[in-house]
């Protein structure tokens, strides 16, 4: 395993459609009447693309994919799965609720455990002893050990802009 580990200081996304139009995230949410978050997409977004801009202790990185691209393993589209991914993280980190920031009950603590659990399940990076003693997570997508006590934040931030819209509206 490399040295190398990531410190997010802040995420945005933007928005690239067919037409090389560039929006940012509320511009892109607008269209939608509930927000974008774990929605079936219509066909007329198949060629947007999703801009990750990261800021980090690395230097600025920029990631693209495509909005409507699926996740094999997770079923769901990759926002989506990023959004799960590290609310997941976040919750069992923190072990209080992303949004209310209040402690999570007994039982919400067991479900948020098997969420992991299964998130972990044939990962041989992470574990819930290497996450919690070195509270370092190997994030697959970035291919980098990222710093869960420096990085969290930046990634509240952005899942916090990014679900507002589909609770909003």
């Amino acid at each position: 395993m490399n040295n190398i580990i990531l410190k997010i200081d802040s995420i945005k996304l933007k928005f690239k459609n067919k037409e090389e139009d560039i929006q940012s995230l509320e511009e892109f949410s607008s269209q939608f009447e509930r927000g974008f978050y774990l929605n079936e997409y219509p066909e007329s977004l198949k060629n947007t693309k999703v801009i990750m801009y990261l800021h980090s202790n690395l230097g600025n990185h920029t990631f693209g994919f495509n909005f409507n691209r699926k996740d094999v393993e997770w079923g769901h589209y990759l926002v989506d799965k990023l959004v799960q991914k590290w609310t997941i993280i976040w919750e069992w980190f923190y072990q209080s609720h992303i949004d209310s920031k209040i402690n999570l009950d007994e039982e919400q603590s067991e479900i948020n455990h098997d969420n992991l659990d299964w998130m972990l399940n044939f990962d041989e990076k992470n574990s819930f002893k290497k996450i919690r003693n070195e509270k370092l997570y190997y994030d697959h997508d970035l291919k980098t050990r990222v710093d869960l006590e420096h990085s969290l934040p930046a990634v509240l931030e952005v899942i916090s802009q990014v679900d507002i819209y589909a609770r909003e509206k």
